[in-house]
């Protein structure tokens, strides 16, 4: 029975909210198909898509219209068992999915480049607080003041500067 055939091994192949997959012979006519009323009923003959599988060559892809609907086939011809296996998803569908994807990407970004934002943000803190140290003791030196202490002084060169300044 074909029906039992589509429903264990047609009807189960689905992706995505509206892709699935049906088998037809080398001639057309559909035989699995993951809605019963197309089996034996469905030619691909009569649709402008299935006469461009008919007509081409072993495997390919491409996009078409289907009852008003744009999708995207993908078919493999396999002549030794004189069949055609198709999978059809609207473009809809892929398109939201690239959306999602797209939208993904765009939180991730935004988080690596917030991360990186607030990581130079503290090195340049590191950095710079030492030296801000420095132009303070300058500017009391410069005022006459003389009597200085420096704690903690950090071992590059602005340490060596603050060094020089409390001797």
């Amino acid at each position: 029975d074909l029906s039992v055939t589509s429903a264990t091994h047609v009807a189960q192949r689905s992706f995505g909210k509206t892709g699935y997959s049906f088998v037809s012979t080398l001639d057309g006519v559909v035989f699995a198909h993951p809605d019963n009323d197309k089996i034996f009923k469905m030619n691909l003959n009569e649709l402008d898509w299935g006469r461009q599988i008919l007509e081409s060559g072993i495997s390919g892809t491409f996009e078409a219209v289907n009852d008003g609907e744009d999708i995207l086939l993908s078919y493999n011809k396999q002549n030794e068992y004189d069949l055609i296996s198709i999978s059809i998803i609207n473009m809809t569908d892929i398109r939201g999915a690239a959306l999602q994807t797209a939208i993904f990407m765009f939180i991730v970004g935004f988080i690596g480049i917030t991360i990186i934002i607030i990581c130079i943000s503290l090195i340049l803190y590191k950095k710079l607080k030492p030296l801000n140290e420095a132009v303070e003791i300058a500017d009391k030196i410069a005022n006459g003041s003389l009597n200085i202490s420096i704690g903690k002084k950090p071992s590059d060169e602005t340490g060596r500067l603050l060094n020089a300044m409390e001797n």
